[in-house]
């Protein structure tokens, strides 16, 4: 969808191939101390396959500005934090990648876009303890889905999916037992009236 307003052609983005060692970031502003603190977060995500990785460089991409003055066609990240850093862990810093790249964005649009990557994409994505119950239930009772899911994540087997769940196999199991008991419980309270016969004898006169 095409921008409007006096700004458009300042705010147009466009679609960049660079290198991660062309990527930097600026580690003063608070946004980007705040993704600093932040890091721990990640020890408890399991590595992820290079089909993960290449989708995830599709949902969610890096944002980058050029910066000036330099040779050397530099960039700095000022969204896509969390998929960067994914990237750095595996792969070489050679790698090629996709980033948006935003052209002439003044100071407050940069920094409006660090603030939503810091801090308003984290709490948009925070999933609920229910909701990764649900998840699990969810995995273990589709074969489909779960093969699926397990050439993005290790979750083959429960030991995997509570690793990917950030829990232990035994609140795995009490908490997708739960889920369970709840979804046939609301079964049994929700169940279709009996079906009503109504038997008509055509030939009966009126």
């Amino acid at each position: 969808m095409a921008m409007t307003g006096k700004n458009a052609k300042a705010s147009r983005p466009s679609l960049i191939s660079l290198r991660l060692s062309d990527i930097e970031f600026d580690s003063i502003t608070p946004s980007c101390q705040l993704q600093a603190s932040l890091r721990h977060i990640t020890q408890a995500i399991p590595t992820v396959t290079q089909q993960a990785l290449q989708i995830l460089e599709l949902a969610q991409p890096l944002l980058v500005v050029e910066l000036d003055g330099i040779d050397k066609r530099r960039y700095r990240l000022v969204g896509g934090h969390r998929t960067f850093q994914l990237l750095l862990e595996q792969e070489p810093r050679g790698r090629k990648t996709w980033a948006i790249l935003l052209t002439k964005a003044d100071a407050q649009t940069l920094a409006t876009h660090e603030a939503f990557d810091a801090v308003v994409s984290k709490l948009i994505q925070r999933p609920d303890g229910k909701d990764l119950a649900v998840i699990a239930a969810a995995l273990q009772g589709n074969e489909k889905l779960r093969k699926d899911v397990s050439s993005l994540l290790p979750v083959a087997t429960d030991n995997e999916l509570a690793t990917a769940l950030g829990m232990s196999r035994t609140t795995l199991y009490r908490q997708t037992e739960s889920v369970k008991n709840t979804s046939a419980k609301f079964l049994e309270t929700h169940e279709p009236e009996k079906k009503i016969d109504l038997e008509f004898d055509l030939d009966e006169e009126a």
